[in-house]
């Protein structure tokens, strides 16, 4: 496929970014394969074909299927795609766009698929003893896929490889009005781990002294 293809196809998409990272984050999911070659763009079903199929690259290092994205999907019935070829992640993502009002930004490593009453970049806020610069040289687990997971799916994770205390605690009140996450990612650092669940759960992440603070961010105006 020749650049002026995948800049028309980025058009059609909706995306957001320059011609280099257009080429190379199209390519790397035209290289994926499906697992259907049958898509009901309809409740989970296409997070789960777009996000298990997913596997590690250099380029796109998770894949975030947006709060107001899930919210089309569960609310309203886009019909159905029946694919001819076989089909590839890019394929799914194209069909995706083509069926909904959901637009593909590629926020690199972040491939991140939502409408434009999702925040689609990170609020990070460091206050006292810096946390933030010094996760960047940690790792995380890899593979990790959250379909439909609240925060008390994402905390065990998250403490065990940041070594941070962290806010709202397991079980807690303060995370009911966090919104559930559909993400699938690979190789991640754990200062990226941070900026992809601020991005899932559109939140404003608050460091401290050996201390995250997650707190649910206003929605952008017309926001559901």
């Amino acid at each position: 496929m020749s650049l002026r293809q995948l800049l028309f196809l980025a058009a059609l998409l909706g995306t957001s970014v320059a011609a280099q990272g257009v080429e190379s984050w199209q390519s790397e999911l035209a290289t994926m394969q499906l697992s259907t070659n049958r898509i009901h763009f309809s409740k989970a079903e296409p997070a789960r074909a777009i996000l298990q199929a997913l596997k590690p690259n250099p380029v796109v290092k998770a894949i975030v299927i947006m709060p107001s994205a899930t919210d089309e999907l569960y609310f309203n019935d886009r019909g159905t795609t029946v694919f001819t070829n076989t089909p590839t992640l890019f394929d799914a993502v194209r069909e995706l766009t083509n069926h909904t009002s959901i637009r593909a930004t590629f926020r690199p490593p972040f491939l991140l698929l939502g409408e434009t009453n999702d925040c689609k970049e990170t609020s990070m806020i460091p206050a006292n003893f810096v946390t933030f610069e010094s996760l960047r040289q940690k790792p995380f687990t890899s593979p990790w896929l959250m379909i439909d997971k609240e925060w008390d799916h994402l905390y065990p994770t998250l403490s065990r490889y940041l070594g941070v205390k962290l806010s709202p605690a397991l079980g807690s009140r303060d995370a009911w009005h966090f919104y559930r996450v559909y993400f699938a990612a690979h190789n991640l650092n754990a200062l990226e781990a941070v900026e992809l669940v601020s991005l899932s759960t559109q939140t404003e992440v608050r460091g401290g002294k050996n201390r995250l603070n997650f707190v649910r961010r206003p929605p952008l105006s017309g926001g559901k």
